[in-house]
């Protein structure tokens, strides 16, 4: 794209860039923990081994900047990293070749969106941004290292792949819109307690209000939630979760 085509990003953009990179290095590492639980004692454990640990050293980079900038994290954390580490096994289950498959197809993501992240941070972010171009350079080493393991030989390619990258994709999106906390601006007054907390047709919003968290999802859904949520209303759009100690909990 263009300079004109392409806005700086602004205070929010950078807010939803840090949520969602943090929850993709969680997710990120905890893939390569899923794979070395299957390959420790495979040939490329120790090629696993070393991009878990940079996706350690990244993960705990975005955790300093949420906590610096005062950015809240995604609501779903916990889930993104028992995704991750479900991927990371079953591909690695499914062969070292597969395992690899896996590094290349979200490494390709992670890297894509780095790089457009990178493009719309402007000079005053210059710290940020020579972070993110980092970050990106790992993910990209870590796409080649797969490549050079033999990933693309992988039995199914281009379908798991495929299936992959959409999947990380779809995270992306809802990892950047479900925080703790969080407000749209275009409401004229904050939910209360027991509201029926928006409807719309949109990617998946999260509200607190009086110890409740709304999930607008747009759509029917079923919710099996950790033991520490309690399910206290159901609707087509909207599920309310209660979180007792959510004044407790780090934000």
């Amino acid at each position: 794209m263009t300079e004109l085509s392409r806005p700086r990003a602004g205070r929010r953009d950078i807010e939803r860039f840090l949520r969602v990179d943090h929850a993709g290095e969680r997710a990120a590492q905890q893939i390569y923990r899923g794979q070395l639980a299957i390959l420790w004692n495979h040939a490329t454990g120790p090629q696993i081994q070393h991009m878990m640990d940079q996706e350690v050293e990244h993960l705990e980079a975005f955790e300093a900047l949420l906590n610096e900038r005062q950015v809240r994290p995604s609501l779903l954390d916990p889930v993104w990293g028992a995704a991750g580490f479900a991927l990371g096994a079953v591909t690695a289950a499914m062969g070292p070749k597969a395992a690899m498959a896996c590094t290349i197809a979200v490494e390709e993501v992670i890297g894509e969106h780095y790089a457009d992240q990178a493009d719309r941070l402007g000079d005053e972010e210059a710290p940020l941004r020579s972070t993110i171009a980092k970050f990106h350079d790992d993910e990209l080493e870590h796409r080649d290292i797969a490549v050079d393991h033999r990933g693309r030989e992988a039995m199914f390619y281009a379908a798991l792949k495929a299936v992959i990258q959409q999947g990380c994709r779809t995270a992306i999106r809802i990892a950047e819109r479900v925080c703790y906390s969080a407000f749209p601006e275009v409401w004229s007054a904050r939910p209360q307690a027991g509201d029926l907390v928006g409807r719309g047709s949109g990617w998946p919003e999260v509200w607190l209000a009086g110890g409740l968290v709304g999930l607008e999802l747009g759509v029917p859904v079923e919710i099996v939630t950790p033991a520490f949520m309690q399910i206290v209303r159901r609707e087509p759009a909207t599920v309310l979760l209660k979180l007792p100690d959510i004044r407790s909990r780090r934000l």
